[in-house]
Formats: structure tokens, C-alpha cells, sequence
């Protein structure tokens, strides 16, 4: 038996270039028995053992993630969501909305960021994501809020500004309508 640990930096160096979203889509602990994958398991114990070069570890290190790509790569991943934004794209979106979350953002800012009509991103995150984008947003900073809130120096007024409400009293009532409690008294509870 064999436990093997990839360095996410050797798989997304350039030895295995290209091969990131497949390595992706593995589970995180496998059960594999197939020979050849042993051979090259062998060749690393061995390899260990016997103190061999480094140039000769990593080549059989780049020969077993080749072949995890050969077993993996070949099975159908998730169904694409038709009408969906790609991968990239919703990458995109989601850090741009991660990283304004206290600005004001319209669904033509975020459409403009990937490249879409605001009709078409509308369209394509809701099957993407299941949820619209400004419900996704409000989501977001619900969620930042509360983790802003954990912080008992942060005045309430300071956390609704950085969220990018217009008053403290907009925070406090959309933070009362998705949780059924104040802001406030969520701390309290909490702290």
C-alpha cells in the first residue's frame, strides 16, 4: 500500500501544465489498482530508499500524475450547465464580486467584467449558481458581515460602510430580514 501526497506546486508548475482542472476533478484520496501506476509507485519507494538524484524522483513523479491523467482524464467530468457561464468566466465574476463587495454592483458592471451583455450574464449565472447575481451578492456580504461582526471592534455603522450600504439603518434592516435578528443582537448572541 501506497499513500502519495501531490505538492499542488509541482502540479501546477510547468512539468504538468495544462493538467490543473483534471487534477481538479479527482477525488481527494483514491483507491487505485492498476499496474502500471504500481510500477511507477515502485520506482519512487525505491527511488527514496536508495537516495536516487532528484531529476530521477521527479520524472517519476511527472509519470504518475501522466498517468492519473490517463485513468481520470478520460472520464466525463460534471455535465456543463447549458446556458451557463464557463469555468473561467464564473471565476472571474465571483473574485471581482469578493473583492468589490463594498461597492455599488449593477449587473452591467458585472457583465462588463466578463464580457456579456447584462441580459446574458443575468441568464447565465442564475444557471450557473442557481441564485440571481444580486442575490448572490447580497448573500456575500451577508456573510462578510457576520464575519466582520465576530470583531467587537468594529462599530456597526464601520461594518455597514464596508459592506457599501448607504446607512447603517440599510444594513441593519437587510441583516434583519435574512436572519430574523439585529445585527447587534447577533453579535451579542455570539460574543
Amino acid at each position: 500500500m501506497f499513500i502519495v501526497a501531490l505538492d499542488v506546486g509541482f502540479i501546477t508548475g510547468p512539468a504538468c501544465e495544462g493538467t490543473v482542472e483534471i487534477l481538479d476533478s479527482m477525488p481527494a484520496q483514491l483507491d487505485i489498482q492498476d499496474t502500471r501506476t504500481g510500477y511507477i509507485l515502485e520506482i519512487l519507494k525505491e527511488g527514496l530508499e536508495q537516495s536516487t538524484s532528484a531529476g530521477t524522483l521527479t520524472l517519476a513523479c511527472v509519470l504518475l500524475v501522466g498517468r492519473l491523467l490517463e485513468i481520470f482524464g478520460s472520464k466525463p467530468g460534471p455535465p456543463a450547465v447549458n446556458g451557463g457561464l464557463g469555468v473561467s468566466r464564473q471565476r472571474r465574476v465571483l473574485s471581482y464580486i469578493d473583492a468589490h463587495l463594498q461597492d455599488d454592483l449593477t449587473l452591467e458592471r458585472l457583465a462588463a467584467e466578463i464580457d456579456l451583455s447584462p441580459d446574458h450574464f443575468g441568464r447565465a449565472f442564475r444557471a450557473s449558481l442557481g441564485v440571481s447575481p444580486l442575490r448572490y451578492i447580497a448573500q456575500q456580504r451577508l456573510q462578510r458581515a457576520k464575519a466582520l461582526l465576530l470583531d467587537p471592534v468594529m462599530s456597526i455603522t464601520d461594518i455597514a460602510m464596508a459592506l457599501g450600504f448607504a446607512t447603517p439603518s440599510h444594513f441593519t434592516s437587510n441583516f434583519h430580514k435574512a436572519t430574523g435578528t439585529t445585527p447587534s443582537q447577533w453579535r451579542r448572541d455570539r460574543l
